[in-house]
């Protein structure tokens, strides 16, 4: 079937508004599927009135991003706010690097570049354009290069980029196909891009694995270099020197130190079938930096995220609070604003404490402090 025939076209913008529902990186797609249908249009690939049609589902997002809008006051979600302070390119710069050089990704940019060139050099190339592919890889490019270069890479070890995995050894197999090599020729290169991808996760993973349950882990890092052969040593001290980097500013952090988090907190808090017995009455409230784990345990306690995730405030305060950029972790809530809700609740490692307060937090109470301190940070911004 054609890829722009009608019922191709409906099926593709379905499925970029239902991405677009999962996460805002979504419009990226969207943009990319409209684009699409225009060019179907203009080259009349498909009548069109089944063009027009099959721009519905497209309106689903039209009608997310005005609600979002109307309801929060914003065009994105909260969390870029809480996450995004200004363009980091010095952070993205080592997050890139530090990928490429783990998972050996230069064997495979070059084989990628030589492939275009030969593309490149072929007589009459354009003409085997394909705009779906062409807005797919675009999207791919814009999608990566915007965590990269504006967000500086992402707090979770290499999350931004795992969708690429798969997609880079596809695209090794178009380019040996490009560069005519024999079938033996390019089972030997898929081999040595596959090898070489090996050696620093799999030396991380010796090291790191098996760290003790109760072990801290924070900041975790461990040297790759004084482990592979003398002659690879460089490699690896570079490698580390990356990471040394991008882990002190709370970028790329890795696996196995979110794991051990995960631990410590089941540890020392209460399980959920505890803290699920907590009443909402009252408007309990409880505060933390890492609200994910608290919000489990408690689904029925108000939680103050102190860096914003959660907080519009929080997320918007100009003032950062800490001296040094940090990813995800620069916001800080304004003096006075956490208090304002007067947090009583403390989980322990067997109950929930929930302390009395002196005057009932009401919801009059809580659009006040909203309300007053929004106003503050709206002056400040």
């Amino acid at each position: 079937m054609c890829l722009t025939a009608p019922k191709r076209l409906w099926a593709i913008a379905s499925a970029a508004a239902l991405v677009e529902l999962t996460r805002p990186d979504g419009l990226l797609v969207v943009a990319a599927t409209g684009a699409l249908l225009a060019e179907a249009w203009w080259r009349r690939r498909a009548p069109r009135k089944n063009v027009l049609l099959s721009t519905l589902p497209l309106a689903a997002t039209l009608a997310h991003v005005l609600w979002r809008h109307a309801f929060y006051g914003e065009w994105v979600p909260n969390t870029y706010f809480a996450k995004h302070v200004a363009a980091w390119p010095e952070a993205g710069r080592r997050y890139l690097e530090s990928f490429v050089l783990e998972y050996a990704l230069w064997i495979w940019a070059a084989v990628i570049a030589g492939a275009l060139v030969m593309c490149l050099c072929r007589r009459g190339w354009w003409r085997e354009r394909r705009v779906a592919s062409d807005l797919a890889v675009l999207v791919l490019i814009a999608h990566a290069g915007y965590y990269t270069f504006i967000i500086g890479g992402d707090h979770f070890e290499y999350r931004v980029y795992s969708h690429l995995i798969l997609l880079i050894f596809i695209s090794l197999l178009w380019a040996l196909d490009r560069l005519r090599a024999r079938w033996w020729a390019a089972a030997g290169v898929f081999v040595v891009v596959i090898a070489a991808s090996w050696p620093i996760p799999w030396i991380h993973w010796e090291l790191t694995f098996h760290i003790p349950r109760d072990a801290p882990t924070w900041r975790l890092r461990r040297k790759v270099a004084p482990h592979p052969p003398a002659f690879a040593r460089g490699y690896g001290e570079k490698f580390d020197r990356l990471q040394d980097w991008l882990i002190l500013h709370y970028d790329c952090m890795r696996h196995e130190e979110h794991r051990n988090f995960l631990f410590s907190r089941e540890d020392i808090y209460a399980p959920r079938s505890t803290g699920e017995r907590t009443p909402a009455e009252g408007f309990p409230v409880i505060a933390g930096d890492a609200i994910g784990y608290l919000a489990w345990v408690l689904p029925h306690v108000n939680v103050i995220d102190r860096l914003g995730l959660n907080d519009w405030v929080i997320a918007h305060n100009p003032i950062h609070h800490r001296g040094e950029r940090t990813m995800a972790h620069d916001r800080g809530p304004p003096p006075g604003y956490v208090e304002c809700f007067e947090p009583n609740v403390t989980l322990l490692a067997d109950r929930v404490v929930v302390a009395p307060r002196a005057q009932p937090l009401t919801a009059d109470r809580i659009r006040k402090c909203e309300a007053t301190f929004a106003a503050a940070v709206t002056r400040r911004r």
